[in-house]
């Protein structure tokens, strides 16, 4: 469905990333995907700046983050049959134009869902998988760098990219199944919304699980939690011809979806990498505009890119 500014035409995708074998047994495999990439659409809607026509379509190439997993069915040992759905999260730019006869669009996140089959044939020697070893230490923390591409209410340069540092700590309760959470503030301040707007804390808590082989760790995580902005807007008044704006802390829900990559160099250290889509959950604000309560609609769901880099230990 073409939406302007945002797709259109014929679509082409490239990821590359990384594909783990969660479970495994000799007639079917389940499998996680973290791939980064590109989405090329060929003929996106964009204002021409003139009366005739109004409209221009040109190329428009996105980073996308594609995440999700699938099914291999194996009829025999070298044909494979695979199921795949996933989600893609793809930024898309604010376009500026100051003779369009329209406003300029505000930058988002964007997001669609694609399912794919295939079967597959396997070339070569074919092995078995090295076998499963224990990582020690049931008890993990650390500290974490993250980097949050997120549309920003208040911001007309949308979607920004937010740096933030804060820590992490896991704690293995049965197998490769762990209990994960990240704490993670954002210092930048962003000019506010009824929503958004300020610093972000961001607070996420749920469930770890996936797969470990020697020196690797891949798992999937699926972590409800918070966005907390510290100066969302809350009051509009006036003073004379000057508007008086009044702004009071913003907590929103969250739901953290994505993969996580391991690398264990040493026996009690653990260099992680994560990527997902923080999906963001706004509620309904009131907003005191001169003496009189407004209500402003928590929206559609939106969505957030999100790499976070840490080191951590275990115990």
């Amino acid at each position: 469905m073409p939406l302007p500014y945002v797709q259109g035409g014929q679509t082409l995708q490239a990821v590359f990333g990384i594909r783990a074998k969660v479970v495994e047994t000799r007639q079917l495999a389940v499998f996680g995907l973290v791939r980064p990439g590109l989405l090329h659409f060929t003929n996106v809607q964009f204002p021409s700046g003139v009366t005739t026509p109004p409209f221009l379509y040109h190329p428009a190439t996105y980073f996308v983050l594609n995440l999700g997993g699938g099914i291999e069915f194996y009829p025999s040992r070298r044909w494979i049959l695979r199921f795949d759905i996933e989600g893609d999260p793809y930024r898309v730019p604010a376009t500026f134009n100051a003779r369009a006869p329209i406003a300029a669009p505000v930058g988002k996140i964007n997001d669609t869902t694609r399912l794919s089959f295939g079967a597959a044939y396997r070339l070569g020697r074919l092995t078995d998988n090295e076998s499963e070893k224990n990582i020690s230490g049931d008890r993990e923390f650390g500290p974490l760098f993250s980097a949050l591409m997120i549309a920003r209410e208040g911001s007309a340069a949308n979607p920004l990219t937010e740096s933030g540092f804060g820590g992490y700590a896991s704690y293995r309760f049965y197998g490769a199944l762990y209990l994960d959470g990240d704490v993670l503030y954002f210092p930048r301040s962003a000019p506010a919304g009824p929503h958004d707007g300020g610093t972000i804390l961001q607070t996420t808590v749920g469930l770890k699980g996936g797969i470990r082989r020697n020196h690797f760790g891949f798992f999937g995580k699926a972590r409800p939690g918070f966005h907390s902005y510290s100066q969302a807007l809350s009051t509009v008044g006036s003073s004379n011809v000057t508007a008086v704006y009044g702004y009071s802390r913003s907590t929103n829900f969250v739901l953290d979806l994505g993969g996580i990559v391991e690398f264990y160099p040493q026996p009690s250290g653990t260099l992680r990498i994560e990527a997902g889509d923080t999906h963001l959950y706004f509620d309904n604000r009131t907003v005191n505009v001169d003496g009189s309560p407004v209500t402003f609609p928590g929206g559609k769901l939106k969505h957030s890119i999100q790499f976070i880099f840490g080191y951590g230990w275990r115990f």
